[in-house]
């Protein structure tokens, strides 16, 4: 008697994502097939690296690799990361996040004698 299970796995997207690309990085590795460049403009690569895109304007006035410049350019995701992190400015999430702060405007009114 042959007797068959099912498993049943549940991934985010972002995880599938990346076991997805790393099938693909795996099976063209096999083959001897470069992995492809990923081409991002300033927005994705703003997201990526968790800064905001007048931040990737800074980095690009300090050398950062760009594949066009101009007023749409474009990146080399990876690359962009690679010389990111050689600067020793890679964002790190912190292990133990700290408390969110709030700031509070105080308003004060007077007070008058009748109350």
């Amino acid at each position: 008697m042959n007797v068959h299970s099912t498993s049943v796995v549940v991934l985010s997207p972002d995880e599938l994502r990346k076991l997805i690309v790393a099938a693909v990085e795996e099976a063209m590795a096999g083959a001897g097939v470069d992995r492809p460049r990923r081409i991002v403009t300033r927005e994705q690569l703003a997201y990526e690296m968790q800064i905001c895109s007048a931040s990737v304007g800074r980095l690009m006035s300090e050398g950062m690799p760009t594949l066009s410049p101009g007023r749409s350019p474009k990146f080399d995701a990876d690359a962009c990361l690679a010389w990111f992190a050689e600067r020793g400015q890679a964002r790190q999430r912190p292990t133990d996040p700290q408390p969110q702060t709030a700031c509070v405007r105080l308003i004060s009114r007077s007070r008058t004698a009748d109350h």
